[in-house]
């Protein structure tokens, strides 16, 4: 039951998860980080369409430089401090897509790692790409957690933090 997911990308996923948050939790919430308008505008109409507007929102989050890791990537434009320390129980990583430049989704571990709750999970999407493989080999190095490859169609890695990890 968590009480604040977070979505790195945002669709049909975003008002699917909104829609059981609402069930298991109704007062929890979902923010979904979003750098195109046109993907933004079509999941605030799913939202509405869903009646999950009051729980789930969608940033609108251009893609900017970070320096992660000692390399320097594109990233979705969010400000961490937007997040309470410790406030994601849950991280969804399935964007920015991998034809914004080169490890897209490796910095979403470190730039949200002070958000992250202690008993986070964070999902990784297609983990069968060789750079999320590598992005959750090195996010289980830098949270001390553990990695499992779920495989699936795309591959999905889970990684798991403090208690859960155990």
């Amino acid at each position: 039951k968590p009480d604040h997911i977070v979505e790195c990308g945002s669709g049909t996923s975003t008002a699917f998860m909104a829609k059981l948050l609402n069930q298991v939790n109704p007062d929890g919430r979902l923010t979904a980080l979003e750098h195109l308008p046109k993907f933004a505008e079509e999941t605030d109409q799913l939202l509405c369409d869903h009646s999950v507007e009051n729980i789930a929102t969608v940033l609108r989050t251009p893609l900017e430089d970070w320096e992660v890791d000692g390399r320097h990537l594109s990233w979705y434009g969010v400000d961490p401090n937007r997040f309470p320390t410790g406030s994601i129980d849950l991280l969804v990583v399935d964007g920015p897509p991998h034809t914004t430049g080169p490890h897209p989704r490796y910095p979403a571990a470190f730039v949200l790692e002070e958000c992250l709750s202690e008993d986070c999970v964070i999902v990784l999407d297609d983990g069968n790409r060789e750079e999320e493989k590598q992005a959750a080999q090195r996010w289980g190095e830098l949270l001390g957690s553990e990695v499992e490859y779920k495989g699936g169609p795309k591959g999905t890695y889970v990684l798991r933090t403090g208690k859960k990890a155990q």
